[in-house]
């Protein structure tokens, strides 16, 4: 079977373990120690309220981060430059209107 150990006061998930007979999962506990049925990673899961709970957090980049990412993949599709793009003859327009020439 497999175990998870845990402390209880923390909820920091010491190991995962396999434990065969004759030996039980008490066998393997310190004291203020508890056990989970189950494999939980140390550095991806505590427990709390007796329950494992993954401590990955979701990454959000910020402002500056995503601004730069809007701009390298708007230059490398570089699509309103393209002949075919629709974009193209309202610039052609604009330009007359406002300037007179192309």
């Amino acid at each position: 079977m497999k175990y998870t150990i845990y402390n209880t006061s923390t909820g920091v998930i010491r190991k995962a373990l396999s434990v065969n007979p004759p030996l039980t999962i008490t066998d393997r506990l310190r004291e203020g120690e508890a056990y989970l049925e189950g494999v939980y990673s140390p550095g991806a899961y505590k427990v709390v309220d007796g329950a494992p709970v993954s401590t990955k957090q979701d990454y959000v980049p910020t402002a500056e981060e995503m601004r730069s990412i809007r701009e390298g993949m708007l230059r490398s599709c570089d699509w309103t430059q393209g002949i075919d793009s629709p974009l193209t003859d309202y610039k052609l327009m604009f330009l007359i209107m406002n300037y007179g020439k192309t």
